[in-house]
């Protein structure tokens, strides 16, 4: 059975309502008692609808966590600059003024809407979180407009860390070494010398050797990979037969444009790059 005033349910047979007060006579309600509107019983606890979100508010705390996120992978980035990682940069950079302006846009249409429907609409805090992270966004990206980012050269040696050639070098290194403790002769004679061997039929298995220890695939070994020279100089032979010292360079082979590095590195396994000439064991190393 339900209150014909403010709704409740109430048990069969009840001659008032607990909430409101009023008779639930069958002939009449009572002379002293009177209807109380629904105002009065939401304030007494009764049932409350609860308030649709402000679309804005939440749009804008999302744009807000958006741009804390880009703002990270801009510092990041800008921390060790790599070939792989200029365009994450870059777009990251760029991406953290238009979710921050887009966050600060909306918090305040949030904050205005809200204030216009009587607070009817939540989401006040919302608002109010993607506006702090927008602002410190902003205020953040422009700090590193006018103190990092002329300092980050995209274009500096650095940047070929990930570059093809060298981890061709590295390869070279790590087999060089391998061929030294497998065949107790030193480093090899020749590049092709860590090459795959050589079988007149393909259907026989030739096993390695000295001369194709089968440590670097076949168009390494060849010394000539995507546009570039990989030239191994092996050091002289000492008095135990031995070679102990080697030199490796890895150049364009159409060199000369602004731009074009050069590789570097021997027995030590450091990487060195240069800019616009040949790499030698005084050029910058590759960190």
């Amino acid at each position: 059975m339900l209150c014909p005033s403010c709704g409740k349910e109430i048990a069969e047979g009840a001659g008032v309502c607990s909430l409101c007060g009023i008779s639930l006579s069958p002939d009449k309600l009572s002379s002293t008692q009177t209807p109380r509107p629904a105002s009065l019983n939401l304030l007494r606890g009764g049932p409350k609808k609860p308030r649709p979100t402000s679309k804005k508010a939440l749009a804008s705390l999302l744009l807000g966590l958006i741009t804390f996120v880009f703002l990270v992978g801009t510092i990041s980035f800008a921390i060790s600059v790599r070939s792989a990682h200029v365009i994450h940069y870059l777009t990251c950079l760029c991406l953290v003024p238009v979710a921050g302006l887009l966050a600060v846009i909306f918090g305040h249409q949030a904050n205005t809407s809200i204030r216009i429907t009587g607070y009817r609409l939540s989401g006040k805090g919302m608002a109010a979180g993607g506006l702090a992270l927008a602002y410190l966004g902003l205020v953040a990206w422009v700090a590193i407009l006018i103190f990092v980012v002329p300092e980050v050269d995209i274009s500096s040696p650095k940047a070929s860390a990930d570059a093809a050639p060298v981890g061709w070098l590295r390869t070279i290194n790590t087999a060089a070494v391998t061929y030294m403790v497998t065949y107790k002769r030193g480093y090899p004679p020749t590049l092709s010398a860590l090459g795959p061997p050589k079988a007149e039929n393909s259907n026989v298995r030739v096993e390695p050797s000295e001369e194709a220890a089968g440590l670097i695939d076949k168009d390494l070994a060849t010394g000539t990979e995507f546009g570039y020279r990989v030239v191994y100089i092996p050091g002289p032979v000492n008095s135990t037969g031995r070679i102990v010292t080697y030199r490796v360079h890895a150049d364009p082979v159409e060199s000369g444009a602004k731009g074009d590095l050069h590789y570097y590195t021997d027995q030590s396994a450091v990487i060195r790059v240069e800019e616009g000439k040949e790499a030698d064991q005084g050029s910058q190393p590759i960190e």
